[in-house]
């Protein structure tokens, strides 16, 4: 039958190209031929099947599942046996295969217990983890505690390792970030550092109006051989969620007609907040995610990124 089938197979395969060469012409009769090769695949393909399936005695999967034990696929292995004993329930192997299916159920029971014993637990480190990451101002330190944890405490599922590496990922996207932006104040000859951020009240915004704003003090030290004669400092804050611009500010931090200049090796401090925020008792209750992008243009230069800072939601200089 198969031999047959077989042949038909190689004759029709042989009239599809015989007709493709000598009539390219006649689209239909060789859509037909193509059709009938297909058809007369898929019945040879369930032939084969068919025949396999006789081959496949109650001795064929009694040792398909003891190899299938032996390679710690358990679960096709009790499918096995549960098929031997559906296909041959008179057979003496079906008692023992009984037996075998219910034993590998409990040992996959048992395994699957100690597995959600070791997620739960690794759950726990993890979030212990994440708590000390919260209190680690270097992202670059952050990212080595995130890869240290993983080669010490390997993850006991694939998604929990993905996570952990997608938040390796980030820190250390973030640290590079912050390389680039190190390199950038260091190329205008400057240093920042003691960077600290709050919320406060500034009674000095919105024409009087007394607004709680997001607040930035850092300390910019001059790195270079020159002394900075002009340095303006300017600030983008914006709500993380809606993704807009709050508020902006700037200012001189050092001019050449009113203050001194910083000379190289000085620091000095610079603070200020956003132009615009929030009014009444909801905003020091309640307040957004906001990130400020902070710009340097020195000795009249251009106008340069040189830090991104997230601002926390503590508050200062309110009901004191």
């Amino acid at each position: 039958m198969l031999r047959a089938v077989a042949t038909i197979l190689a004759t029709l395969s042989l009239g599809v190209v015989i007709a493709c060469e000598s009539s390219p012409s006649d689209t239909e009769r060789i859509n037909e031929l193509q059709t009938r090769v297909h058809e007369l695949e898929q019945e040879l393909k369930v032939s084969r099947e068919k025949i396999a399936s006789l081959k496949r005695t109650d001795q064929w999967y009694w040792t398909a599942g003891i190899n299938l034990e032996d390679k710690g696929d358990l679960e096709q292995a009790a499918n096995t046996y549960e098929q031997l004993v559906a296909l041959f329930p008179h057979s003496p192997l079906a008692g023992g295969a009984k037996e075998r299916g219910r034993a590998i159920k409990l040992k996959i029971k048992e395994k699957q217990a100690k597995l959600d014993a070791e997620i739960r637990q690794y759950d726990k480190r993890t979030a212990q983890l994440m708590a000390r990451l919260q209190t680690v101002p270097d992202p670059e330190d952050a990212y080595e505690q995130i890869e240290n944890f993983l080669v010490t405490a390997p993850p006991p599922t694939v998604s929990q390792e993905q996570k952990l590496k997608q938040l390796a990922g980030e820190y250390s996207a973030r640290a590079e970030q912050e390389r680039t932006l190190r390199d950038a104040a260091k190329n205008l000859g400057v240093q920042i550092s003691n960077v600290r951020t709050y919320w406060t009240e500034d009674p000095n915004v919105l024409g009087g109006v007394a607004l709680v704003v997001p607040y930035i003090r850092l300390m910019i030290k001059n790195i270079s051989d020159n002394p900075i004669t002009d340095l303006e400092v300017s600030a983008s804050f914006e709500l993380v969620d809606k993704k807009e611009v709050l508020g902006e500010w700037e200012s001189f931090a050092i001019t050449s007609w009113g203050t001194p200049p910083l000379n190289p090796g000085y620091s000095r401090e610079v603070f200020f907040g956003s132009s615009t925020g929030y009014e009444g008792v909801g905003a020091i209750l309640s307040r957004p995610d906001v990130v400020a992008e902070i710009y340097l243009e020195v000795n009249s230069g251009s106008k340069t990124l040189v830090q991104q800072v997230g601002i926390s939601n503590r508050l200062e200089g309110i009901g004191d």
